[in-house]
Parts: C-alpha cells; structure tokens; sequence
C-alpha cells in the first residue's frame, strides 16, 4: 500500500515540476517578448484618414531598418528599396485636414511630405516637387502614454502623387538612423 501512494505521489511530484516548468517558461517568454516590443523594430505601416474614414494604406518604396541580430545585443542595419507605385488615387476636398497614422511609438526626426503632379513611365514622381506643411501630433493610448503619431495636412486643387519621408534615431544605437518612404495618390477638388 505504502509503494501504491509513493508511485502515485511520485507521478503527482513529476507532473507539478513538469507544470511549474511550463509556468515558468511561458512567464519568461512574455516577459522577453514585452522587452523586445519595448524597443519597436517594425517599419510603420502607415495609414491614411479623412476623419475617421480610412481613405488609404501607404505603400512603401524604400527603407532602411535596424533589427536585432541574435541574443548578444548586436543590431543589424538593412536597407530595401520597393518598386515605385502608388496606390489607387482617392478623392479629396481641397483644404480639408487629412492625418496620417504612423504607428511607431518614437516620433520621427524629421519628417517631410512631398507633392509631385506627375509620373514617370517607371511609377516615379516627376513634375516640380511641392513641399507640403505637416503637424505631427502624439497619439495616445487611454493611459497617456505615446503609441503612435498623426502627420496632418491639407491640400490645394491639383493631382498629388504623395512621397512622405521620415527618420528617426535607433532607441538602442543612437548613432543608426532608421527612415522609410511611402506614398499616396490624391486629387484635390476646390
């Protein structure tokens, strides 16, 4: 009787150890996940708004990141460049304030968005570049905290091919700058 319950509270013993193990492991992996999306490590995937109504997705033409390499705290900076094109080009009134949603807690660097009335055969802007006026604003969770930053703007009557620009400074290696270029078609109306 006494090897009875010893096999059973030996089984009893390996099988809270097995699950400790496996609460243990689980809580370290959500805690190296929180750390690693502490540092943000994805190219925003901006989009486009008039008002609430989401007019766009922002294509992305070129970048060049830092990402994590390995466990040992090395980065690695890679640079992409994306055939030219545009997206399908919206309807705009002219004068109206149009946000873009950039999902990167950091706020950029610097920041420019460009206008071009034409395109070449290869889908890249040509025509006089027009440098159009932005307002970066926070975006906030309900606790106050950052997540994000709006780009406002407006727009006179023409057709826009967009180019927005950014940069900002790697949170762990200062001295690497990340940026990435996206567009937008649009056509004012008066």
């Amino acid at each position: 009787m006494a090897a009875g319950r010893g096999v059973v509270g030996e089984r009893f013993r390996d099988r809270l150890v097995t699950h400790a193990v496996g609460v243990a492991t689980c809580t370290l992996l959500l805690l190296s996940a929180t750390a690693a999306g502490a540092h943000d490590h994805e190219i925003p995937s901006p989009r486009l708004f008039r008002g609430a109504d989401l007019i766009q997705r922002l294509r992305i033409v070129h970048s060049c990141w830092v990402h994590p390499v390995g466990d040992d705290g090395w980065q690695a900076k890679s640079c992409t460049d994306h055939p030219w094109s545009f997206p399908r080009r919206d309807g705009v009134r002219a004068g109206r304030v149009l946000t873009v949603r950039l999902g990167k807690r950091q706020q950029p660097e610097a920041l420019t968005l460009t206008s071009y009335g034409e395109r070449r055969s290869d889908g890249s802007p040509s025509g006089p570049a027009q440098r159009i006026a932005t307002i970066l604003e926070p975006k906030m969770d309900q606790a106050g905290a950052v997540v994000g930053y709006w780009v406002k703007f407006s727009l006179t009557p023409d057709r826009h091919f967009l180019v927005l620009k950014a940069r900002w400074p790697d949170e762990n290696e200062p001295d690497m700058e990340q940026s990435a270029e996206w567009t937008m078609n649009l056509r004012a109306r008066g």
